[in-house]
């Protein structure tokens, strides 16, 4: 944004001031509102008589609505653990490298030492790369989910890996276990304190003293592998994945 352009008016919004600028344009064909997480601008048509106070007030719920989703989204991607242009596999820091594919190659994701390359074709790099990492994710954690299956004397009905918002994994009165995907960032011991706690759910549905004492049988450091997942869960969902 640059400096002749930086609101010099604000405007209240339900309880909150809302920065704001006019700017008419001679290629507007109507009005536009264009929200950032710090201010809004009224986008007008050369000559229009439009108040640009009534716009902002008429759509005062849709633009802090906005601006609520746009300032929440900054705040994580603040507090990202990475560098731009990495992203953790297996607790490792990969550099990342995406590439147009050519007319002889196919869009693919190659793991070498320490770097990741997306070759991109019909889809958008960020898709491919999620579609390979869930795939990892699910033959690491159906393999470990199988080792402590066993170990634990436990036998889930269904297992599935999703794209859960708030969860590391789930575990169903039925026994379906459901894992994040984003797993398969975190380094093997803390997927596999994961896959203990919920298959430890199959035996205390609860997170009772019981419970805590089957899960720091199986992982006596599951603290310090919980501890990674708070200290790193923003490396987790970088920006790449927003949803």
């Amino acid at each position: 944004m640059s400096k002749e352009s930086k609101p010099s008016k604000s405007i209240l919004l339900g309880t909150n001031y809302v920065p704001y600028n006019v700017r008419f344009s001679s290629r507007a064909q109507r009005w536009r509102l264009s929200v950032t997480a710090d201010y809004v601008e009224v986008v007008l048509p050369e000559g229009s008589r439009l108040r640009p106070e009534k716009l902002l007030r008429e759509y005062a719920s849709w633009i802090l609505e906005k601006q609520a989703a746009l300032q929440k989204r900054k705040k994580r991607q603040s507090k990202k653990a990475l560098p731009e242009g990495q992203i953790l596999l297996q607790g490792k820091p990969m550099l990342l490298e995406i590439k147009p594919a050519s007319l002889t190659e196919r869009q693919q994701v190659i793991h070498y030492p320490g770097r990741i390359k997306v070759v991109s074709g019909k889809y958008a790099p960020e898709v491919i790369l999620r579609k390979w990492l869930a795939r990892e994710a699910e033959t690491a954690i159906f393999h470990q989910v199988q080792i402590r299956a066993k170990q634990m004397g436990v036998h889930p009905s269904r297992l599935t890996i999703r794209n859960q918002r708030t969860r590391w994994g789930s575990c169903s009165t039925r026994g379906t276990l459901s894992f994040n995907w984003r797993l398969i960032m975190a380094p093997p011991e803390v997927l596999d304190y994961v896959v203990v706690h919920e298959l430890a759910h199959m035996k205390e549905q609860n997170h009772s003293k019981a419970f805590w004492s089957i899960v720091a049988h199986y992982c006596p450091e599951y603290l310090i592998h919980r501890n990674w997942l708070k200290q790193n869960q923003a490396a987790m969902w970088p920006g790449l994945f927003e949803d």
